[in-house]
């Protein structure tokens, strides 16, 4: 399995305590975005580096949609 991106990315690095997705975006060997079984295959050079949650965030919105689920314990870190 990939390392995660977007929505499921941000739920596991912050911990929220939200509902899952169901077909989470996934670093996979592709060349672009596509769907898969189950999941959102993204090619390593499309996906946000693991600490930029806001590129994370951007990416959720555009590849995965809205999830409300998430947004009200989306806390940015200050620092």
């Amino acid at each position: 399995m990939g390392n995660l991106v977007g929505y499921a990315h941000l739920i596991k690095a912050m911990e929220l305590e939200v509902i899952g997705v169901k077909k989470p975006a996934l670093v996979q060997p592709v060349t672009r975005i596509e769907q898969i079984t189950g999941a959102l295959a993204v090619p390593p050079a499309v996906a946000p580096d693991a600490g930029d949650y806001l590129a994370h965030i951007v990416f959720a919105l555009k590849h995965e949609g809205v999830n409300l689920s998430s947004w009200p314990r989306l806390e940015m870190p200050r620092g």
